[in-house]
């Protein structure tokens, strides 16, 4: 679900009673995007297919990428610090080991 109150969930957080504070305080907790670098199959049989999806990539990994890039964009134009990180997981694809192994070690510190 995107940060965007024009889009209705579950595309968007519109609709749901959320205004642009919400966004603000959203942005602004901490947040770390996991990703897999091998997750990357443009034909994975799960991947969402749909417009909205399409166009933020091929593939799980361009999306997380464009994901991350968008809520920085939005975190700036609200004049709020986004308080996310971005790890990426060498080797790792969209269910794998190397993506629980990472995100414990980021848990554990």
């Amino acid at each position: 679900m995107l940060p965007n109150l024009s889009m209705d969930y579950p595309d968007g957080m519109g609709g749901i009673g959320l205004n642009t504070s919400h966004l603000r305080r959203y942005l602004g907790r901490s947040l770390v995007i996991l990703l897999g670098d091998a997750d990357n199959d443009p034909d994975a049989p799960d991947l969402p297919r749909w417009d909205e999806a399409m166009a933020q990539g091929p593939h799980r990994l361009a999306r997380g990428l464009w994901h991350f890039e968008h809520c920085t964009q939005l975190a700036k134009s609200l004049g709020v610090a986004l308080g996310w990180r971005l790890e990426i997981a060498p080797g790792a694809g969209h269910v794998d080991q190397l993506i629980y192994d990472q995100g414990a070690n980021i848990l554990n510190g």
